[in-house]
């Protein structure tokens, strides 16, 4: 846990370069986050399942980053598909800005699943995702919304979680 912290708190501080390679960025955190999230014991044995929409550089990050890599002892797939529609049975859906408007309908569909849901703008937390990026002051944060993980029934490690802006 405490290299987690190590990278996020090195993440956070990026330099106003850094925006150009936010991608990168995203894609390490939501990585971090699947990995700290708590998921439930029926899904053993599966593929963690990682859908990035509207957003082929994330994804594309996201393959080098758990290249070899395991979530909760799951291999990882990572999916890329480029409308909310085209959306398969995902552990982690990550909206590319591009789809961000959908996040309320995403929400909606993924509603019976355990399903952590990313936005990757500030504000999207409101309308239903778990858990969205803040770029600002040269550095990225994250928004957490607790309830939204409740409804999908998972939960995030309380230091990670303590990391972010907690929204209502």
């Amino acid at each position: 846990m405490k290299r987690i912290l190590l990278l996020l708190l090195a993440l956070t501080t990026l330099s106003a370069s850094a925006e150009n390679q936010a991608a990168k960025v995203h894609a390490l955190f939501v990585f971090q986050f699947a990995k700290y999230t708590g998921w439930p014991k029926e899904d053993a044995g599966k593929p963690f399942v990682i859908s990035v929409v509207g957003d082929e550089e994330v994804a594309e990050e996201l393959r080098k980053a758990t290249e070899g890599k395991s979530i909760g002892g799951r291999g990882v797939d990572i999916v890329s598909v480029k409308t909310i529609n085209a959306l398969p049975t995902s552990d982690v859906i990550y909206l590319g800005e591009s789809v961000n408007n959908m996040v309320n309908r995403v929400a909606k569909s993924q509603a019976d699943r355990h399903v952590l849901i990313i936005g990757s703008t500030q504000g999207l937390c409101t309308y239903g995702a778990s858990v969205a990026f803040v770029w600002g002051d040269n550095k990225v944060t994250f928004e957490i919304c607790e309830r939204n993980m409740a409804r999908h029934g998972l939960h995030m490690s309380p230091k990670l979680a303590s990391m972010g802006r907690q929204v209502p």
